[in-house]
């Protein structure tokens, strides 16, 4: 199959720009370390000196992030700093045990705004990865991406691969995650996500 030259995909739309701008070659992560993605532990020191109530003094926080949640907008960056706003679809996203899930609806196209204009991001399909670390320094990795995907903009409509959304709209990175009540913000590289918790 014959791929598009990156002139004529940076000329096509809105969403086809985004993707174009921030298919660069990824960020280096460092080495995962081994272990669990977001760990707490209690470890017990049985000492003679100290009462056994003490190991429990102190309830761990909950993790961030957790869960499902629905995405109501995102930004990505592209290499050559280039913006893309996204609002609109159905996305969402499950975050467990170190692993995340983001699935897409075609049902709902997402609206994607670059400085030179707008288009639709028409996703089937999902986005798999891994996630290590705590909240304030997490490391993100997409394994796997399937599905298809399109894009339509000035009355024209162009197929994109589920590889090239996976480099914009993956979690992949370096990255950090807050959490507030039933909201949440995720960054991992270029990409910000913004959260509300499904259900």
């Amino acid at each position: 199959m014959r791929l598009a030259p990156r002139t004529l995909v940076l000329a096509a739309s809105a969403p086809l720009l985004l993707i174009a701008a921030c298919t660069g070659a990824p960020a280096a992560t460092a080495p995962i370390t081994p272990g669990p993605a977001i760990s707490v532990t209690a470890s017990e020191q049985a000492t003679s000196a100290s009462p056994a109530s003490s190991a429990s003094s102190s309830a761990p926080a909950a993790a961030c992030p957790s869960g499902d949640y629905k995405v109501t907008s995102f930004v990505a960056t592209g290499t050559n700093g280039a913006e893309g706003k996204g609002s609109g679809g159905d996305i969402d996203v499950e975050f467990s045990n170190g692993r995340y899930e983001i699935d897409f609806d075609d049902d709902d196209p997402i609206t994607v705004k670059t400085e030179d204009g707008s288009g639709q991001l028409i996703v089937d399909g999902s986005i798999e990865g891994t996630y290590t670390g705590t909240s304030d320094a997490l490391s993100f990795e997409v394994t796997k991406s399937s599905g298809k995907a399109t894009t339509k903009a000035g009355g024209k409509t162009s197929s994109i691969t589920m590889t090239q959304v996976a480099r914009v709209l993956g979690l992949n990175g370096k990255g950090q995650a807050t959490c507030s009540g039933s909201t949440a913000t995720v960054k991992a590289g270029s990409l910000t996500l913004q959260l509300q918790q499904d259900g």
